[in-house]
């Protein structure tokens, strides 16, 4: 590795450093950054590392005022927010300096200087010169709504083999996922707080009752606010809607012998862990069964 700069955070007892030699030499996927305990300065421990999924290698850093701003070469300014976890800090804001590539080559951001009272930050680009950096927006501003994937607005699911699933919040650094029987969100059923990374979460898991609909939506956080995702509905047909129609019919017969055929276990409609005469009979008992 090549590791020759790096900046203390007295608070916490964090020392932060970018590695110039892992992203070039293909150790690690993206531009990663290492957070080291020196609250015992004999015995520094690596506690941590973290990325932003970019490609670029990274450069020098300064810390203050529970933040991290990074000159990255080819990605530029990359401002992290070390509030809430200082040693999983989440990326809020950049300035792209060097916006025609993002590869793991000596091109771009060299610099960063944030020491000014003002606030403004000072990058050095190899290629570009001096960019002069106002950073009060990824600083101040709350994380972008989630964007809702699947299942499609009002669309019949089937647990066993349907997830819900999301695009990422930019400078989310917590999520709370939310399930309820009320088109607002009030009274929640579940309210589970997931990884910022996180962009999908098993029906099958929430617990929900069959042969109704239910309403979710995902709430982003920082330290400077919350965000809302629309609110989309989805419905659970009887136990047996093998097809995720609503109603329980022949349909779903011919699609539990196509299931049972392969062994598939969206079949166990009994949850035993095996598919057998008791599944076939929950099938046919349902028969004509309409939901919701």
């Amino acid at each position: 590795g090549y590791t020759h700069q790096g900046w203390l955070d007295w608070n916490n007892g964090l020392f932060y450093v970018n590695d110039e030699g892992d992203e070039r030499s293909g150790s690690v996927d993206s531009t990663t950054t290492y957070v080291f305990d020196v609250s015992d300065i004999y015995n520094p421990v690596l506690v941590s590392a973290f990325t932003n999924g970019v490609r670029s290698i990274d450069h020098n850093l300064v810390f203050r005022d529970g933040f991290v701003f990074e000159a990255n070469y080819m990605s530029g300014l990359r401002i992290y927010d070390a509030r809430l976890d200082p040693i999983a800090p989440v990326e809020v804001g950049y300035v792209d300096t060097y916006p025609a590539a993002d590869a793991n080559q000596f091109n771009g951001a060299w610099g960063v200087y944030a020491g000014l009272p003002s606030g403004t930050i000072l990058v050095g680009d190899i290629d570009g010169g001096l960019f002069v950096i106002d950073p009060a927006d990824a600083m101040t501003l709350p994380p972008d709504a989630f964007a809702l994937a699947a299942p499609a607005d009002a669309a019949f699911v089937l647990p066993a083999v349907d997830d819900l699933s999301w695009e990422p919040s930019y400078a989310a650094v917590s999520t709370a996922l939310v399930v309820s029987a009320d088109p607002t969100l009030a009274n929640p059923v579940v309210d589970v707080g997931l990884e910022p990374a996180d962009t999908s979460f098993p029906i099958a898991d929430l617990g929900l009752a069959t042969c109704a609909t239910w309403y979710w939506g995902l709430t982003a956080h920082n330290l400077n606010g919350d965000t809302d995702s629309e609110i989309r509905s989805f419905s659970i047909g009887a136990v047996g809607d093998l097809v995720a129609d609503g109603t329980v019919d022949a349909a779903d017969l011919r699609r539990f012998k196509r299931l049972a055929q392969v062994g598939n276990l969206v079949a166990d409609l009994d949850g035993n862990g095996v598919i057998d005469a008791a599944d076939r009979a929950i099938v046919i008992g349902n028969q004509g069964v309409v939901c919701p």
